[in-house]
């Protein structure tokens, strides 16, 4: 009896230890689909005013769901708010701009898909732009480990 919970035991510990990482790998995906989704809301807010909003406008006063572009702004459920830099002249215009999200597992094979921008371009609300290759996506220089997930138009 004592050998079966034994084994019970062990084998229900291993089965949350990788319990704990699918969780982190599911959380990832959908932080992907979300900047995917974001992505989107920015194309068409760009169709209808020739420019991307700038790094206010979408985080504070969530033009993409004011304007109808997306029926809710995504959040992660875990971790910091996606990261967004309106790029282009400083002027106001936003002709570009970096989108990015912190993923859970770093070094995961979606992370060979994203663009992994440096920083270079001018921001069009003088608010800094974030390297895609960095560490949680923070700073101006590439990191050992990656886990920004970044998109750019």
């Amino acid at each position: 009896m004592i050998v079966v919970i034994a084994i019970i035991a062990i084998l229900s510990s291993i089965i949350f230890a990788n319990l704990g990482r699918a969780k982190q790998t599911a959380r990832d995906g959908k932080k992907i689909s979300d900047v995917k989704q974001i992505q989107l809301g920015l194309e068409l807010y760009f169709n209808k005013y020739g420019k991307y909003p700038k790094n206010s406008e979408l985080i504070t006063d969530n033009k993409l769901v004011t304007d109808g572009f997306l029926p809710k702004m995504p959040q992660p459920s875990t971790g910091t708010n996606y990261i967004y830099a309106g790029l282009g002249s400083t002027s106001g215009k936003c002709s570009s701009y970096h989108l990015a999200a912190i993923l859970e597992v770093a070094g995961q094979s979606s992370l060979n898909d994203d663009v992994d921008a440096a920083v270079g371009v001018t921001t069009c609300s003088n608010d800094a732009d974030f390297h895609g290759n960095a560490d949680n996506c923070s700073g101006g220089t590439a990191a050992s480990t990656d886990s920004c997930y970044d998109v750019k138009p």
